[in-house]
């Protein structure tokens, strides 16, 4: 009796291993595509040397843990002169003193600024001076005569904007007799940047005669292209 019963025990044994062997595990290939999908996620402080950082923050970022939200491949040809195409304006910005803005948010954080101080993601001072608001963009402009007035958004968190914060200044010291070199830190001054819809960084503004006449991608891969067209203007305007 005991001999039967250890028999169909061990039948109902071995058809039960067959059935599991036989089945298919979707729990295990499920683990590892969610594995493989979380390691794909951009983390905050990845390198996006050669793209761009989008400001676009909000339900997207906090989902995935990312400070700054994604980054854009610069493959994607959004840039060029201000005012060619809806694209660049959309992605690289436009003159703030042509819509309104908050100029009353803009003075608190400013102010919130100025008392903060030097970052070290902020450039060498002695060539490349800080921009805030509409209002210092103004006096920048009054202040600059004939001169070229540049200007460089950047994002703390975002690698192509450390990358080329060096070449930025070497430029800005080059320039230095024909060209006002500035720089607004995104931190520290959203509100204007909302106001220059700036949606993209690092990307920069160049005003000639007070109006805006460039708004382009400041990444690595398009550094050069811009430094040696700012060069060839500003020598252009200098002899005209």
């Amino acid at each position: 009796m005991r001999l039967a019963l250890l028999l169909l025990l061990s039948d109902a044994a071995l058809s039960d291993a067959a059935l599991i062997a036989s089945s298919p595990q979707p729990r295990a290939c499920s683990r590892r595509r969610a594995a493989v999908a979380v390691a794909a996620l951009p983390r905050s402080g990845d390198d996006c040397v050669g793209e761009e950082c989008e400001t676009r923050t909000g339900a997207a970022a906090a989902a995935t843990g990312v400070s700054g939200g994604k980054t854009i491949d610069l493959r994607r040809g959004r840039t060029g002169r201000a005012g060619s195409g809806p694209e660049e304006g959309r992605n690289y910005g436009r003159d703030p003193r042509e819509v309104k803005g908050k100029p009353e948010v803009e003075a608190e954080q400013a102010a919130a600024a100025a008392a903060e101080g030097s970052h070290p993601s902020h450039s060498n001072r002695e060539h490349v001076a800080p921009l805030r608001s509409t209002a210092d963009l103004e006096a920048a402009i009054t202040s600059a005569g004939d001169r070229l007035v540049v200007v460089k958004f950047f994002a703390r968190w975002c690698k192509s904007c450390k990358a080329t914060k060096p070449r930025y200044e070497r430029l800005a010291a080059k320039l230095s007799s024909s060209c006002d070199f500035f720089e607004v830190d995104y931190a520290a001054s959203r509100s204007f940047c909302d106001r220059c819809y700036v949606r993209f960084m690092p990307c920069v503004h160049v005003y000639a005669a007070g109006e805006l006449s460039t708004a382009t991608s400041l990444s690595v891969q398009r550094f050069s292209g811009f430094a040696t067209q700012l060069e060839a203007d500003a020598k252009a305007r200098s002899q005209g």
